[in-house]
């Protein structure tokens, strides 16, 4: 599970610190327009990876779930 999470986020991890520096060196409008839309894919992907790994521990029974009772 932990290689699983590491293969995956590192690179994205990568893209994203990249793309930072790349946002700060002030890019012309049609620049600001790709890098958003780079933006806008890798936070997708991000939570994708999240959303998945999260099933993942889920279904290995590794989430602890603590239950309450409600009135």
């Amino acid at each position: 599970m932990i290689l699983i999470n590491h293969e995956l986020k590192t690179p994205l991890t990568t893209l994203i610190s990249f793309l930072e520096l790349i946002e700060q060196s002030e890019p012309n409008e049609e620049q600001a327009k790709y890098l958003s839309r780079i933006r806008k894919s890798s936070d997708r992907i991000s939570e994708i990876i999240h959303d998945s790994l999260e099933l993942v521990t889920s279904e290995l029974d590794q989430i602890k779930i603590s239950s309450n009772k409600i009135s």
